[in-house]
């Protein structure tokens, strides 16, 4: 929905000429950078957010899977391991962090650390398809074919239109 994505960037820069110091607005511009692949301002953006308003934590998460897409995996790490150390307890974006985490972890070549990250994110989203697909795949690298098998069929009963 390229058209409903460009009015809402017009929208957010018509906020931020209003308003240029909204923490807010320049998150949301962040995340709807991600979304289209523009890393670096999208960064930037959340950057900013960051700048604005210290307890954007998450904006820590989003930074460090852009520096994963962008090959700087440990560094992505350490930024949503920052987070993590940060966020309380009961914060629903955990899931996503632990997710994230989950796939360094393994890109990194330690599954063992990636599995207790993704059943973290499973405790938050037990019927996500991204997710049952990282168990199994975690589980199958680990050689335990048991649960890899279960996650796998998990995952094909799944409703793949899930956003996580």
């Amino acid at each position: 929905h390229p058209i409903e994505l460009d009015r809402a960037e017009q929208i957010l820069k018509e906020v931020l000429t209003q308003s240029p110091n909204s923490a807010s607005a320049h998150y949301i511009l962040g995340q709807l950078q991600k979304i289209e692949g523009r890393f670096a301002e999208s960064t930037q953006s959340f950057q900013r957010a960051l700048e604005l308003n210290p307890s954007f934590i998450f904006a820590n998460v989003h930074i460090g899977y852009i520096m994963m897409q962008l090959g700087h995996t440990q560094q992505g790490l350490d930024r949503i391991q920052e987070y993590l150390h940060l966020a309380p307890p009961n914060e629903p974006a955990l899931g996503y962090a632990y997710l994230y985490s989950g796939e360094a972890e393994l890109a990194l070549g330690s599954p063992q650390n990636a599995l207790k990250s993704v059943l973290r994110a499973n405790a938050f989203f037990p019927e996500s398809p991204r997710i049952l697909a990282s168990l199994a795949a975690v589980y199958e690298l680990l050689g335990d074919s048991a649960n890899a098998a279960r996650y796998a069929a998990d995952f094909q009963r799944s409703d793949r239109k899930s956003v996580v």
